[in-house]
């Protein structure tokens, strides 16, 4: 199983701490995108991500979850719904915490 986290500007990292601690215990590989190849969370730490969000391919995953935090502008950018369309489309799963991606 691969799990993707779409990282973005303020995300809140102790939100998805305690999920991918488990993922990896399960031995579930997980690789981390964003809009740019480097964000900042919530606690001010810099978090350079696997990949790009255009990069991405939903066949390669299994699962997409989006941490919470203020996704606003991000919530909007094409670039993201675009991949959330693609996961929903081969019925992957999405997550996103507080947030409803208008998709359609």
């Amino acid at each position: 199983m691969k799990a993707l986290f779409f990282l973005y500007e303020g995300y809140v990292d102790w939100e998805i701490s305690p999920l991918s601690y488990m993922l990896n215990v399960c031995d579930v590989e997980i690789n981390t995108a964003a809009l740019n190849e480097e964000v900042t969370h919530e606690g001010k730490f810099k978090v350079k991500v696997d990949l790009n969000i255009e990069a991405c391919d939903p066949s390669n995953y299994d699962i997409l979850i989006i941490p919470g935090g203020e996704p606003a502008p991000f919530d909007k950018d094409e670039r993201l719904l675009k991949a959330i369309r693609r996961f929903d489309e081969r019925s992957g799963w999405h997550f996103a915490r507080k947030k409803v991606f208008n998709i359609h």
